[in-house]
């Protein structure tokens, strides 16, 4: 839950960064362009909370923010379905190396505990409070939607891209058959109910389903 603020930008941007849905582009590009990072620490045991700051949701983060003072607030929001198989994919466990063995743990690990994996697993609409925006990362984060943000918000950015971070995971190491998407679809269904409903995802919508992220 990063805020930004630059010297002459007339308040903060507060920015919820719920986890596998681009948020280190958009930090990187606040970045930048010259804004500090506050409210930030990427590992919990330095900061004694649970979560980092970075991953903070709302019920937390609403305890310790004034959103009066707020210029504007925002969130970045992606598939259910593709943002679990992006955790999947980024972090793996060792010794679950098949997706069936994987989903069976994580699904184990967050019924006794919601905070597993600094929050990567939470529910989107957990991290959304009344009146904040949700951008679709399906569809955007690209030079053309940093340049509409700039100018409607007010941001005075002078940068538009940033540089990607390498990603060495290959899809072809975690790839899925009919069984493991089905697996995949019910947990999103059951567990990920609110974020379809909150941010009108579909599953057929998913690129896993699509036929965009298949091996």
């Amino acid at each position: 839950m990063p805020i930004f603020t630059r010297s002459d930008i007339s308040a903060p941007i507060f920015y919820s960064h719920v986890p596998k849905t681009g948020g280190t582009y958009i930090e990187d590009l606040f970045i930048k362009n010259g804004y500090k990072r506050h409210l930030w620490n990427s590992r919990p045991k330095r900061t004694g909370f649970v979560v980092s700051p970075q991953h903070f949701h709302a019920e937390i983060y609403m305890k310790i923010v004034n959103f009066g003072l707020v210029k504007w607030s925002f969130m970045t929001v992606r598939n259910p379905l593709d943002r679990l198989l992006s955790e999947f994919r980024a972090h793996p466990i060792p010794g679950k190396r098949k997706f069936k063995d994987w989903l069976s743990y994580i699904s184990s690990e967050y019924s006794k505990d919601n905070y597993i994996r600094d929050n990567h697993l939470r529910p989107q609409a957990e991290f959304m409070r009344d009146g904040i925006e949700f951008i679709k990362t399906d569809a955007h984060l690209s030079e053309d939607w940093a340049k509409s943000i700039s100018l409607e918000h007010g941001l005075d950015f002078k940068y538009f891209s940033v540089d990607k971070k390498r990603n060495t995971t290959s899809k072809k190491n975690f790839a899925l058959d009919d069984e493991d998407l089905d697996m995949a679809i019910e947990f999103c269904q059951k567990i990920y109910k609110k974020d379809f409903e909150a941010f009108g995802y579909k599953i057929e919508d998913a690129n896993a389903v699509s036929g965009r992220d298949r091996r």
